[in-house]
């Protein structure tokens, strides 16, 4: 090779490799709300902003189902408030026909329920035997015990009005 053919295949390396080179990218966001830090007081408590208590908004479960084959339990809640639900913490009781307790248990899912919007969630099953149905459920083809199922919304989180 010559001179010639070396200096020029040097340029165009060069040339390449500066083009190659990633851009200058800028992370600064404009127009963003800082969200409000404030807490509300109420006369039982005092909360965050983003913090819902149950007794005093319209938050549903329905449709709750657990098959005996069922890992899962799964229900439908129905945000009936003007914020985007993000947050559920929701308290289950599990009982036997005659009304004896079988188990609690108390789990807190994370959702994106949009106002006056209804979303399907599901939990781990506390039957992890497999050895239980709900009583609305299916009828299962094996036999299993039904229980009945109380629930308590313990909390719920939301977006915070702006």
């Amino acid at each position: 090779m010559t001179r010639a053919t070396i200096a020029i295949s040097a340029c165009l390396l060069l040339t390449v490799a500066a083009l190659a080179e990633p851009r200058r990218q800028s992370t600064s966001r404009g127009r963003l709300k800082a969200v409000p830090t404030a807490t509300i007081s109420t006369s039982e408590t005092t909360v965050a902003p983003d913090t819902l208590h149950s007794e005093t908004q319209n938050i549903e479960i329905a449709g709750y189902d657990k098959p005996a084959t069922a890992s899962k339990e799964t229900f439908f809640v129905v945000n009936n408030t003007g914020r985007t639900l993000t947050e559920l913490t929701v308290t289950f009781t599990y009982t036997d026909m005659q009304g004896r307790q079988l188990h609690q248990a108390t789990h807190t899912i994370a959702c994106s329920i949009p106002p006056r919007g209804t979303r399907m969630l599901s939990v781990s099953s506390w039957d992890r035997q497999r050895s239980f149905h709900y009583r609305l459920s299916t009828p299962p083809r094996k036999q299993s015990t039904p229980y009945d199922v109380t629930h308590r919304i313990e909390s719920a989180l939301a977006t915070p009005e702006i």
